[in-house]
């Protein structure tokens, strides 16, 4: 027997030339049109995937031939490295946007073997992951815990002091939250009229190796007499970073560091950890994966040839393989919002299917303009793929969403206004 319509793999070519598999398909049950969703979600997906591993063995061999020749200075012998010079030291870095991007990978020598912790590590490349930030804004000081569970603990302590020094009964769920929104969500702010905690923030900076800067309160907000337009940095270590807000931006404190993050190179460094860190060591090196939380080592007597060629290629292939396992992980997430965005891409588009039908007075019911429109996010996406691979845009999610949806829009209305005269 027959197949009533068309295989759906085989859809995924035809929806791209032929606007006539838009009337063969019109009328189909919606549960295969969000079947074939599901299939071009996956197929995105493999896609997708596909692409990044391509990139990762290019980047690899790359990776391994620059550090090759970073790595020439130092000396390999009976399966030992040992190099001169202040040590440890970072010897490359490698940047996904050029020369003023972000620090992807970092690599450091470490033959005297002083590095025995990430935290060492990241605090020597000028990144330590502090466990609490304050920033000293214009209006107000803010502090920012890294540690959820600590911070809602603390958060709970203060609701249930608070509770109890105002003599309300709150029950602990109603502690906690109230905890909480003092918390992690909502972190502590406190004015500079406060003296007690401007004191006990100045203590901590100091205490951190740190300069509280003096200042002024004019009309209200803190001027530092630091030098103006920019973040400072006041201290950072693991246990607290402490920034000094002398942009003169406006806007809430995420804003106003997420954009001077990305006008000042030396703030970014400082503030975002690299991807990865490798080390050399006297006996082994090492590739740490900082977001993924992965180690992978490597005695350097176990390497079948022990020259800087040598650990530049192992270390490459370290940091490919992390890379290749964490796009690995990402593929329920992946689909799943793969899925999501087709299915939202069809639901616009089918205003064209729906205003087609109306201008030739067809007699299409919203599901079979919607089922089209499920078909035309194909050559939508591919379409938009290409274009934004060929083309600079500025940047704007408006350009993200106006390519994809003005292509989905077109075929939409073709395919209706084909399968109305083809009915007709």
């Amino acid at each position: 027997m027959s197949q009533p319509y068309p295989n759906h793999f085989l859809s995924i070519l035809r929806c791209v030339f032929s606007l006539k598999h838009y009337s063969d398909v019109h009328d189909q049950p919606f549960t295969r049109s969000l079947l074939f969703v599901v299939i071009v979600a996956l197929v995105l997906t493999a896609v997708g995937l596909g692409v990044d591993a391509v990139g990762h063995f290019k980047q690899a061999a790359e990776h391994a031939s620059e550090l090759g020749v970073k790595l020439g200075e130092v000396a390999f012998a009976d399966g030992k490295a040992s190099a001169g010079g202040d040590l440890p030291r970072t010897v490359w870095a490698y940047r996904t946007g050029g020369k003023e991007g972000h620090r992807s990978i970092v690599a450091v020598l470490d033959t005297g073997d002083t590095l025995d912790t990430t935290e060492k590590t990241t605090e020597l490349v000028g990144c330590p992951q502090s466990s609490t930030i304050v920033v000293l804004g214009r209006d107000k000081i803010e502090v920012f815990d890294r540690d959820p569970e600590k911070d809602d603990a603390e958060g709970e302590s203060e609701g249930k002091a608070e509770g109890k020094a105002e003599g309300k009964s709150e029950g602990k769920a109603e502690s906690k939250a109230k905890g909480k929104e003092k918390g992690q969500d909502k972190p502590p702010v406190y004015g500079y009229d406060n003296a007690e905690k401007v004191a006990e923030m100045k203590k901590r900076v100091e205490d951190n190796g740190g300069q509280f800067p003096a200042f002024k309160i004019v009309n209200g907000k803190a001027q530092f007499e630091l030098e103006k337009g920019k973040v400072h940095i006041l201290c950072q270590t693991t246990a607290l970073t402490a920034l000094a807000d002398a942009t003169g931006r406006e806007g809430t404190t995420p804003q106003i560091l997420q954009a001077e993050v990305k006008e000042d190179q030396a703030l970014r460094d400082r503030l975002i950890p690299p991807d990865f860190i490798i080390v050399l060591s006297s006996s082994e090196v090492t590739v740490a994966g900082l977001r993924s939380q992965q180690t992978v080592k490597s005695e350097l007597a176990a390497l079948s040839t022990l020259d800087a060629a040598a650990v530049g290629t192992w270390a490459a292939g370290a940091v490919r393989q992390m890379q290749t396992a964490t796009s690995l992980r990402s593929v329920l997430p992946f689909a799943l919002m793969n899925g999501f965005q087709l299915f939202i891409l069809a639901l616009l588009c089918s205003v064209a299917g729906v205003a087609v039908n109306a201008v030739l007075r067809g007699s299409l019911v919203y599901a079979e303009s919607l089922t089209m429109a499920v078909y035309a996010t194909v050559p939508a996406s591919l379409i938009s793929m290409v274009f934004m691979q060929l083309v600079s845009l500025p940047p704007g999610a408006m350009w993200g969403l106006a390519i994809p949806v003005g292509c989905g829009v077109v075929y939409t209305a073709l395919g209706a206004a084909r399968t109305i005269r083809t009915a007709g």
